[in-house]
C-alpha cells in the first residue's frame, strides 16, 4: 500500500468504516476471530512459520507470581495461567519474483533456509502483534 497516495488511504478508510459499521452487533470475541483469518503468502516475501514450546523450567514464571503475590496488598484473585507455546514466523524479501508470485510449496525449513539465501544483511526485527502481552 501507498501511504503517500490520498486514493488509498481514501480506501482503506472507507474498508475500515464498513468493517467498524457491519461488526457493531458482534462481541469483541466475533470481531477478533474475523481478524485470525491469513491472506496467503504471495509475492516477494518469504514467510517461514515456527513454534517455540513452552520453557521447561518454571523459574521465571514462579518468580513473576511470586512478585505478584508480594505486591497483591489486597488480596484481588487473578488466574495464574499455564505456559503455551509460541507461534512466530521470520520473514523476509524473495528474490527474483512478481507480485504475485504464489508461495512454494515447501516445507517451513525449506522456507528459512530460502530467506537466509536471500538475506544479504545481517539484521534481526522482532514484530510482536495480537492480543494482550
Amino acid at each position: 500500500m501507498d501511504w503517500q497516495s490520498k486514493k488509498e488511504i481514501g480506501k482503506l478508510r472507507a474498508a475500515l468504516r464498513t468493517f467498524i459499521n457491519e461488526s457493531g452487533n458482534l462481541t469483541i470475541s466475533e470481531q477478533q476471530q474475523g481478524t485470525l483469518l491469513t491472506a496467503p503468502v504471495k509475492g516477494p516475501m518469504w514467510v517461514a512459520n515456527f513454534t517455540l514450546p513452552p520453557p521447561k523450567e518454571d523459574d521465571a514464571r514462579s518468580l513473576l507470581f511470586q512478585v505478584i503475590d508480594d505486591l497483591n496488598e489486597n488480596h484481588a484473585s487473578y488466574t495464574r495461567s499455564e505456559p503455551v507455546p509460541t507461534y512466530a514466523e521470520w520473514t523476509g524479501f524473495r528474490k527474483g519474483v512478481g507480485k504475485n508470485e504464489p508461495e512454494p510449496q515447501i516445507s517451513e525449513r525449506e522456507k528459512y533456509d530460502s530467506l537466509m539465501k536471500d538475506t544479504t544483511r545481517p539484521g534481526i526485527v522482532m514484530f510482536c502483534y495480537g492480543g494482550a502481552f
